[in-house]
């Protein structure tokens, strides 16, 4: 007998959306990306002329752009189906689609169709056509979920998207406001120094995606089922796996960071004290970062966007008071504080609204295991003369190897412990 998808049950509003329901809401959320994002790529298709005249300096790039236009939309559905996956716990379905068929569909059409049409008017068809087969399999898996398609419920699913949709906009915007304000506050050596060392740091917050990609859904569901104490448990399991690998990865590159930084050339060793100062942030924000999906998922969506306002704001007036003076630290500076410190208030906010925080002895462990990981790496360096490339690679595997014995042994829970061994099993 074939078993039934679980379904998440979908909060928008009292009372919630059941499962059965699930399919309708699916259907109404794909209707409104297919609507905003054929607003946005109408839009994008007329300024097209402008932008290549104006904005690039470069009129070639007007057929580009007038090609890239309708991806648009076929992008907002391709990510709302994504989404659905997630939502009925298809979570290895999204990942494959995501991370494999379409980056490798990307590559091969880009390459093939940039030979056949002469450089990168190629590669946006290529680009486009990936959008288009991707899109079309993963709706295709999503409508064959069962349950009722009808009434569609647009009404609710705007008032409960659109607080999330100037979320992700102001998040958007953060990732990359302070790059701008450094361009214009400070000089163009600054904004390559920065630019080097956020894409060492920021990586770390794809480990709060992957965590936060599995964990939505199941807060959304443990929510409306009224399952308070089984989800304080899953809150608590999610910051401690996140913990678990970004604490030693941003331990590991906060304290190389200056070996690390020479691999792209010495004079990016200047960016030595902003890339620790990033590491330091990243790892504090990404260690609350559960609480953001916490607040969504429980109807708080509207706290959550004044959240990253409140975040955006903060980070601009850091910047504007920091980067002047200390250039590349400065911006450093202010995006690890703002960020630091409105995650933790999201922590402290999930602690007042639904009595529940995530943190626990076995997390804090996490630190000093990190610690003696990292003390053990540099011994078993010191004795031995390497080139700082061999030395580098030597003290990361040593640190790492040590980390995931100790934490094995005292840092990992019952049940992180079992999902790993389950993890083995199915990969064996």
């Amino acid at each position: 007998m074939k078993r039934k998808p679980r379904l998440l049950s979908i909060r928008f509003d009292a009372p919630s959306t059941a499962p059965a329901e699930a399919p309708a809401a699916i259907r109404t959320a794909l209707a409104v990306a297919a609507g905003g994002g054929l607003a946005i790529g109408s839009l994008a298709w007329i300024l097209a002329p402008v932008a290549a005249d104006t904005v690039f300096g470069e009129p070639a790039l007007r057929r580009v752009l007038l090609i890239l236009a309708p991806s648009i939309p076929i992008a907002a559905v391709f990510a709302t189906a994504l989404g659905a996956l997630q939502g009925s716990f298809r979570v290895a379905h999204r990942a494959t689609l995501e991370w494999i068929v379409f980056p490798l569909l990307t590559l091969a059409l880009a390459v093939g169709f940039s030979i056949s049409r002469d450089g990168i008017e190629g590669v946006a068809i290529g680009y486009l056509v990936a959008w288009i087969a991707s899109s079309v399999v993963t709706i295709a898996i999503v409508l064959r979920i069962e349950g009722a398609t009808r009434p569609l419920m647009f009404r609710r699913m705007l008032t409960f998207s659109l607080p999330l949709m100037f979320s992700l906009l102001t998040g958007y915007l953060l990732f990359h406001i302070d790059v701008l304000m450094l361009g214009g506050l400070s000089s163009v050596r600054e904004v390559g120094l920065y630019g080097v060392a956020t894409r060492l740091a920021l990586p770390l917050f794809l480990v709060l995606d992957s965590v936060g990609r599995a964990f939505t859904p199941l807060a959304a569901h443990l929510y409306v089922e009224g399952r308070a104490r089984r989800l304080a448990i899953v809150y608590g399991a999610a910051t401690e796996w996140i913990m678990a690998i970004n604490v030693p990865a941003g331990l590991f590159i906060g304290l190389n960071a200056e070996p690390i930084l020479a691999l792209f050339g010495l004079e990016f060793v200047a960016a030595t004290a902003a890339l620790r100062v990033l590491c330091l942030g990243v790892v504090l924000a990404t260690a609350c970062g559960a609480a953001a999906p916490m607040l969504t998922m429980t109807r708080w969506q509207r706290l959550e966007m004044v959240d990253n306002l409140l975040l955006l704001v903060l980070n601009v007036i850091l910047n504007l008071a920091l980067v002047p003076r200390f250039g590349a630290l400065g911006a450093a500076l202010a995006t690890a504080s703002s960020a630091g410190s409105v995650y933790a208030l999201k922590v402290l906010q999930v602690r007042w609204l639904l009595s529940m925080q995530p943190f626990r002895s076995r997390q804090a462990a996490a630190i000093g295991l990190a610690l003696v990981a990292a003390a053990t790496a540099w011994l078993s360096t010191r004795p031995v003369a390497l080139s700082p490339t061999s030395e580098l690679a030597l003290r990361g595997v040593v640190f790492f190897a040590t980390y995931g014995a100790l934490w094995w042994r005292w840092g990992c829970s019952d049940t992180s412990r079992e999902v790993l061994r389950s993890m083995g099993r199915r990969l064996t």
